[in-house]
């Protein structure tokens, strides 16, 4: 993260250094040398698919690492709440609990409810844990909230499968007609979502760089269209001003910038895998 903060600012404030003009100055003829690396959708997008890589890559080595832990679908520190404020049953124990307030996702992903989900969602389950939770929150597992763990090597490679079907919720129970097709949607919505997240760090970061010098190259242009010599004199005063303020603003939109991508794909790769999963 650090890395990616570091380049990006490095790209935004090497714009800032004017080396085409001062070159331009010097040998009397037009250089494009310099300008900002971050001001081309190309690079924006190759920084976006870095993102991409290390989101789904992350959350891929979190489920292959719970696997192998035996901690997969477990998650005994966190209480559920219902809708009320009340503490009470993790949603796991109650299906229609989790129906009615939305709490699809928060269905434990275990390997053996993938098997046989009824048997999951017993009722009996509900009225066992409802009032009291002699297993102290933890679901499934021993007295430590762990599963069967998993040989390193199947771990990888049912990690990404996994990643994948938890992509969307799935309840699958007692509803199958209704639930299952309503799970390809949501996965596709899910995965249409994955993919609208490295183009909008690529528009936005490309868009505020390249922003600045459009409105720098909007105001030189008046001085141009002014007819006169006193014109151009009158107008650009106020436009060498004006250019001022808005390369401090560029500076400041350098850091800011940079911060922005670094902090979002922060919050996209924690988010990668939610806990209970």
């Amino acid at each position: 993260m650090w890395t990616l903060f570091f380049f990006i600012l490095f790209c935004n404030l090497l714009g800032q250094i004017p080396f085409g003009e001062i070159l331009t100055l010097i040998t009397n003829r037009p250089s494009h040398l310099g300008g900002t690396a971050t001001g081309s959708p190309m690079t924006t997008m190759a920084l976006a698919v870095c993102a991409f890589c290390f989101i789904h890559g992350s959350g891929i080595v979190q489920v292959a690492r719970s696997l192998i832990n035996g901690t997969y679908g477990h998650h005994g520190h966190h209480e559920e709440h219902s809708s009320n404020g009340e503490p009470g049953h993790e949603a796991a124990h109650d299906l229609q609990h989790v129906r009615g307030e939305a709490l699809g996702a928060d269905v434990p992903q275990n390997v053996e409810a993938l098997g046989n989900p009824t048997k999951h969602y017993a009722d009996d389950e509900h009225h066992k844990h409802h009032h009291e939770r002699p297993d102290d929150g933890h679901l499934h597992g021993d007295d430590h909230g762990h599963g069967k763990k998993m040989n390193p090597v199947a771990a990888i490679l049912a990690a990404p499968f996994l990643y994948l079907w938890n992509f969307a919720p799935h309840p699958f129970a007692p509803n199958w007609a209704m639930d299952v097709p309503m799970w390809f949607v949501l996965l596709i919505l899910e995965l249409i979502g994955a993919l609208i997240k490295p183009f909008a760090l690529t528009v936005r970061l490309f868009a505020n760089m390249i922003a600045g010098h459009i409105v720098l190259a909007a105001l030189v242009g008046l001085i141009i269209l002014a007819p006169s010599i006193l014109g151009q004199i009158g107008v650009g005063i106020p436009v060498i001003l004006l250019s001022l303020l808005i390369r401090m603003l560029e500076l400041f939109v350098a850091f800011l910038q940079a911060y922005i991508f670094m902090f979002l794909t922060t919050l996209f790769i924690a988010s990668a895998v939610a806990p209970e999963h």
